[in-house]
C-alpha cells in the first residue's frame, strides 16, 4: 500500500511538468483557457506602447 502511495505521489509531481505548455504571443488578442486548466503563470517583457 505504502509502495502505490508513492507512485500516485510521484506522478501528481510530475505531472506538473509533464503537461505544462509554453504559448508566445506577438500580437493583440484573447486567451481562451482550455477545460481543466487550475493555473496560469505569465511573465510580460516591454512596454508595447502604440
Amino acid at each position: 500500500m505504502k509502495k502505490l502511495f508513492l507512485y500516485i505521489l510521484a506522478f501528481f509531481a510530475c505531472s506538473q511538468i509533464l503537461f505544462s505548455a509554453e504559448v508566445d504571443f506577438f500580437t493583440d488578442g484573447t486567451f481562451i483557457v482550455p477545460a481543466g486548466v487550475t493555473a496560469i503563470t505569465v511573465h510580460v517583457w516591454g512596454g508595447g506602447g502604440g
